[in-house]
């Protein structure tokens, strides 16, 4: 992995082996940021005169390189300025762009070491907040949090996190690092209700201690990207989510998974619905037709789904499906038919889904 893609990579602009290294884990599948890896390939690269030092273990492509990558039609993951081509109602059958997805971990990973420009980590933070759906303020300067996050919902059930991102050179943030008063001073500043600490990765018991006392969340950049691709694939909501922030010292993000459980299940129980009351249209007893019973005990004898479900969930979920929104299911007297097919049901779904992204306007 990640061997003539790396010239791909280079074409853009000389990188460093860090950088290289940040980049093969966002995108390219490697386990960790593995420098030792990255230069291994480095020097397999440079005896062949694809590619030559750019400074201090920085890197670009030769003439030679640049041809070859030519002749490898590789095509690079960087998207410099794609964002969500959904605003614009695009073709794309999935909501979330993979390639948007891999540019805000990318991103996350190289500002999480670049020391001298800490703006950049923030910016990156407040991006992968407002994916999550949150309204994010950059703010900084002195006195103040890098990053303000609210939910959006009723004042009256809404939150604040006080973010600050700390980035270092060598990716590890230790208690020096910190002054747990100023985090304090933050969340009384900005009327928030809870602290949080991003950095690469922390280091040492004391930190830990200090955050426990101070009431305070230390979140590493491994579990913010597994996050960020957990929510690529089955998105949570703001209230889901304050499970992560109600903890302190360092944060587990397992918290979320019952949460991501559940919408995971009523998934299923969409697509085995459906499923039951499409095989059923052509039983010439039936007529396609079926009760919320029959369709319970239908689903619930589906090996491919082992779904254990409650006739409240079938319910529910017809109830949707049904709905003038959706109208895949068709209602009478005597039970329910299908009158659309999964995709068509997942057409919709997804119609929906763009026009809530085109009106919240959150990515620009």
């Amino acid at each position: 992995m990640f061997i003539f893609d790396l010239l791909a990579e280079l074409f853009i602009e000389s990188r460093t082996t860090k950088e290289l290294a940040a980049i093969a884990k966002a995108s390219y599948g490697f386990d960790r940021e593995n420098i030792d890896e990255i230069r291994k390939r480095i020097i397999f690269l440079k005896s062949a005169n694809l590619i030559i030092e750019d400074g201090l273990e920085k890197y670009k492509l030769t003439s030679r390189g640049k041809k070859i990558l030519s002749l490898l039609n590789i095509k690079c993951k960087k998207i410099n300025n794609i964002k969500f081509e959904q605003k614009e109602l695009s073709n794309s059958k999935s909501i979330v762009d993979n390639l948007y997805v891999e540019e805000l971990i990318k991103e996350l990973r190289l500002a999480s070491k670049d020391s001298s420009n800490p703006c950049r980590f923030e910016k990156s933070i407040r991006d992968v907040f407002e994916y999550f759906g949150f309204k994010a303020n950059l703010l900084g300067g002195s006195g103040k949090t890098d990053v303000l996050i609210q939910s959006q919902t009723s004042e009256k059930f809404s939150y604040k996190v006080a973010i600050d991102a700390k980035s270092t050179n060598s990716g590890a943030v230790g208690e020096g690092l910190i002054n747990f008063n100023s985090i304090e001073e933050h969340r009384e500043l900005h009327k928030a209700d809870y602290s949080l600490i991003i950095g690469c990765s922390f280091q040492g018991e004391k930190i830990y201690e200090r955050a426990q006392k101070s009431k305070v969340g230390l979140l590493d950049v491994d579990s913010l990207e597994s996050l960020i691709r957990e929510h690529s694939i089955i998105p949570l909501t703001s209230f889901d989510y304050k499970k992560i922030f109600e903890q302190n010292g360092l944060i587990s993000i397992d918290v979320v998974e019952d949460a991501r459980n559940i919408i995971k299940r009523h998934g299923l129980l969409v697509s085995a619905i459906m499923k039951c009351l499409i095989n059923e249209s052509m039983d010439e007893v039936t007529q396609g037709i079926l009760s919320a019973k029959e369709i319970y005990r239908s689903v619930r004898d589906d090996s491919e789904y082992n779904i254990e479900p409650t006739l409240v969930d079938i319910e529910d979920i017809i109830n949707i499906l049904s709905s003038p929104l959706i109208n895949c299911i068709g209602v009478t007297k005597d039970g329910y038919y299908a009158t659309g097919s999964l995709i068509e049901a997942g057409n919709k779904f997804e119609f929906y889904a763009r026009s809530c992204l085109i009106k919240n306007n959150n990515y620009n």
